[in-house]
């Protein structure tokens, strides 16, 4: 599937990848952060690959969309956030189709 994104003028969603876990390690160092998140906080590089390939997998049965959220200014992922649940299965059919 290719998405084309759009930015805000500051970020910018991109797909979430591998290579977003240095940068998303550093923006989740505060424990604050995971407080009221469903996911165990992210102490490490290795807890934060563990996330991440944890999405891509959920990507991969299509359940989600994870992105990365650039800062455009800094170069670097500030952030993730995802679409949840998600079902790319088949269209769900018009009234109008109904009816015909």
């Amino acid at each position: 599937m290719r998405l084309r994104l759009r930015s805000t003028g500051r970020q910018r969603l991109e797909p979430l990848s591998l290579a977003h876990v240095s940068d998303l390690t550093v923006a989740g160092a505060d424990p604050d952060i995971w407080r009221y998140m469903p996911y165990p906080t992210v102490r490490s590089e290795g807890d934060m690959r563990a996330q991440i390939e944890d999405l891509l997998a959920r990507q991969a049965r299509t359940t989600d969309l994870p992105f990365a959220v650039w800062h455009l200014a800094e170069g670097r992922a500030i952030g993730m956030t995802r679409q949840s649940p998600l079902c790319m299965c088949r269209p769900v059919p018009s009234r109008a189709a109904a009816r015909a």
